[in-house]
C-alpha cells in the first residue's frame, strides 16, 4: 500500500508550490464523500423493504421506500454532474498552472540538463500524470472512508459474520506488493525509453532533408522499429502485471470469499443467528466492500505507476530561485577563473577577463576553443561549472537569469526563427515596436530591400526555422530582431558569418554606430569583421592567451598575426 503521510506531503508540496486552489480541492473531496454516502443508502432501503414490508407485511413503509429510492436517484444524478464539473475545472486549471511553472523553471535554469524528448515529456506527460495522481489519491481516500463506513454497517448487522468476511482482506494487499513493484520498475524503463524515442522522432522530423540527402531512410526506419519493439515489450509486460494483480484479487474476493460467505451465512440463518433480510443486505454491502477493495487495488497500482512522473515534477519544485528579479543590469562583465567542460572534455580552462561597459569587445580563435560557450555561460544557457561572473558589483548567479536575460540581446550560432510571418518574428524581440522602428531595424540589418520586394512584405511567412530564407537572410532577420530590443548588452556569436563581404561591412558598421550606448560582445572567426574592436581577446587551447587592439596584436602576438595573414592571404597592408 502507498504511504498516506508521505503522499499527502508530496501532494501538499505541489498544492503550495503551484498555487493550487485548496478550496476547489476541498470541495472536490467533500463532493466525492457525499456521493459515496448516498450510494450506500439503497441497501438500507432494501433492508426496510424486506424486513418491514415483506416479512412483517407493513405496507406503510412501502411509501417511504419508494420516496427514498427517488431521492437517492435524484441526489446521485445531481452530485455526479457536480463532481464532473468540479473535477474538470480543477484538472484544467491545475494542468495549465503547473505547465506554466515548469516552463518558467526551464527558462530560469540552464537547459543543458535535459534533451528535447525529456523536456517534452516533463511538460506534457508528467504534468498530466500529476493531475491524475491527485485525482486518484482523493479517490483512494474516499474509497477508504467508504470502506470504513461499510464495515461499521456490517458490524452493526452481525459482528461474527463481519469478522469472518474480513479475515482474508489483508492477504489481498500482501499479494499485490510484488506486482506493484514490478509495475513501478517497468514504468521507469518505459518512460526512459519513450523519452529517447521522442527525442529521436523530433530530431528525425526536424532533419528529414539531411536524412534524405544522405540516404539514411533505411537506418532511421530500422531505429524506429527497434524503439517500438522495445516499447511494445515494456507496455505488454506492464499490463500483464496489472491483469495478474487484478485477476488474483477478483478470483479471491469475488468468487472464493463470496461463495464461502453464502455457505456460512446460510448456516447462520438456519441456526437463527441472523435473519434472511440481514443476510441479503449483508451480502449487498459485502459486494460494495469488494468493489472498494478492487478499486483501491487498482488505484494503488496507478498511484505507484504515476509516482515516477510526480517525482520528476517534484525535481522542478525543489529548485529554489534565491535570486533578485532586478532588471537593471549595468556595469562591466568580469569573468574570474571560469572553467567549463562537456562530459569529460574541457572547453574553457581558467578564463579571467573583463568586458568593459559600453565598449566593443571581440573574442576570436580557432573553432572548438570555447568561444561560443563563453556567450552561453554569460546568458545563463549553460551553467557555470567553476569560477564566477560579476556584472557591475554583483555575482550573476544572484540575479534571476530569466530577468537578467531581458537586459541581454543575443544572436547565437543556433538562434532560430519561427514558422510565422516576418513581422511576428521581429515582434518577438519587442512586441511594442512601431512600424517605423521595425523598418529602421530592418534597414540597419540590410534586409529592408528584400522584404519590400516580397509580395506580402512583412506579412510573408518564412516556413519552419526560416526554411524559405537563405543563411545570410536568416542572419540579417535575426539581427533586425535583436536591434529592436535595445538591451544594455548585445552578444553576437558568428552573427554575420553567412554574409558576403560588402553586406558584412555595412552591417558591422551599423552595429557599431547604432549601439554605442550598449556593451557589445562579438564572437567571430573572421578577423576582418572585428578589426575596429576596442579590445580583442584571443583564445587558444581553451584559454585566453592574449588581448589588445588589432594593431597591438599584429605587432605583439605571433599567433594572432598568423591567423590574420592566413585569412587575408598575406596582405599585410590591410593591417
Amino acid at each position: 500500500m502507498i504511504s498516506f503521510v508521505k503522499e499527502f506531503r508530496r501532494i501538499n508540496l505541489i498544492v503550495q508550490k503551484y498555487s493550487y486552489n485548496k478550496s476547489y480541492l476541498l470541495c472536490l473531496i467533500l463532493s466525492k464523500i457525499v456521493f459515496e454516502v448516498i450510494e450506500l443508502l439503497p441497501p438500507l432501503l432494501y433492508l426496510v423493504f424486506i424486513k418491514n414490508v415483506i416479512e412483517e407485511g407493513n405496507a406503510t413503509y412501502l411509501k417511504f421506500v419508494v420516496i427514498g429510492y427517488c431521492c437517492v436517484f435524484l441526489a446521485e444524478s445531481l452530485f455526479k454532474v457536480l463532481l464532473q464539473v468540479i473535477e474538470n475545472k480543477i484538472s484544467c486549471m491545475f494542468e495549465l498552472k503547473i505547465q506554466c511553472k515548469i516552463l518558467e523553471s526551464i527558462c530560469r535554469n540552464p537547459n543543458s540538463e535535459f534533451d528535447t524528448g525529456e523536456l517534452k515529456q516533463r511538460v506534457e506527460d508528467d504534468v498530466q500524470q500529476t493531475v491524475l495522481y491527485i485525482n486518484d489519491y482523493t479517490d483512494y481516500l474516499v474509497n477508504l472512508l467508504g470502506f470504513g463506513i461499510v464495515v461499521l454497517i456490517m458490524l452493526k448487522m452481525s459482528i461474527l459474520f463481519t469478522m469472518i468476511s474480513l479475515i482474508l482482506i489483508p492477504i489481498s494487499f500482501l499479494c499485490t506488493k510484488y506486482t506493484n513493484k514490478k509495475i513501478t520498475n517497468t514504468q521507469v524503463l518505459y518512460r526512459e525509453k519513450y523519452a529517447e524515442y521522442e527525442d529521436f522522432l523530433f530530431e528525425s522530423l526536424r532533419s528529414f532533408r539531411e536524412i534524405k540527402s544522405n540516404r539514411l531512410e533505411q537506418e532511421c526506419t530500422e531505429r524506429f522499429d527497434s524503439f517500438w519493439k522495445a516499447l511494445s515489450g515494456l507496455f505488454i509486460r506492464n499490463h500483464i502485471y496489472w491483469f495478474l494483480n487484478r485477476g488474483f484479487i477478483a478470483f479471491k474476493d469475488v468468487f472464493l470469499t463470496k461463495m464461502a460467505l453464502f455457505f456460512i451465512g446460510g448456516i447462520m440463518v438456519i441456526q437463527k443467528i441472523i435473519s434472511v433480510s440481514i443476510l441479503l443486505v449483508f451480502m449487498d454491502y459485502y459486494e460494495k466492500l469488494t468493489e472498494y477493495i478492487l478499486s483501491m487495488t487498482d488505484l494503488n497500482a496507478q498511484l505507484v505507476k504515476r509516482q515516477v512522473s510526480i517525482k520528476k515534477v517534484q525535481e522542478f519544485l525543489e529548485k529554489e530561485h534565491n535570486t533578485t528579479k532586478s532588471c537593471c543590469l549595468n556595469g562591466n562583465i568580469v569573468l574570474k577563473h571560469v572553467s567549463h567542460k562537456y562530459e569529460n572534455e574541457m572547453v574553457i580552462e581558467d578564463c579571467s577577463f573583463t568586458i568593459k561597459e559600453h565598449s566593443y569587445t571581440a573574442i576570436v580563435g580557432a573553432s572548438g576553443e570555447g568561444k561560443s560557450t563563453i556567450a552561453r555561460i554569460i546568458l545563463g544557457i549553460e551553467p557555470i561549472a567553476e569560477g564566477k561572473i560579476i556584472v557591475g558589483n554583483t555575482n550573476i548567479n544572484n540575479y534571476d537569469r530569466y530577468y537578467s536575460r531581458k537586459n541581454m540581446g543575443a544572436v547565437l550560432q543556433n538562434s532560430g526563427l519561427f514558422n510565422v510571418s516576418i513581422r511576428e518574428n521581429l515582434l518577438f524581440g519587442n512586441p511594442n515596436a512601431t512600424e517605423q522602428q521595425i523598418w529602421d531595424a530592418c534597414k540597419n540589418a540590410q534586409i529592408a530591400e528584400l522584404i519590400l520586394a516580397l509580395p506580402e512584405k512583412l506579412d510573408t511567412l518564412i516556413g519552419e526555422k526560416g526554411i524559405k530564407l537563405s543563411g545570410g537572410q536568416k542572419q540579417r532577420l535575426l539581427l533586425a530582431r535583436v536591434f529592436l530590443q535595445k538591451n544594455s548588452y548585445l552578444i553576437l556569436d558568428e552573427a554575420v558569418s553567412a554574409l558576403d563581404s560588402n553586406t558584412e561591412h555595412v552591417v558591422m558598421k551599423n552595429i557599431i554606430e547604432n549601439n554605442q550606448h550598449q556593451t557589445l560582445l562579438i564572437i567571430s572567426h573572421k578577423l576582418s569583421s572585428i578589426i575596429d574592436a576596442d579590445d580583442i581577446i584571443l583564445f587558444h587551447d581553451h584559454k585566453v592567451v592574449t588581448r589588445g587592439t588589432h594593431k597591438q596584436l599584429i605587432a605583439n602576438s605571433t599567433l594572432y598575426k598568423q591567423l590574420w595573414e592566413t585569412q587575408i592571404g598575406g596582405k599585410k597592408n590591410d593591417c
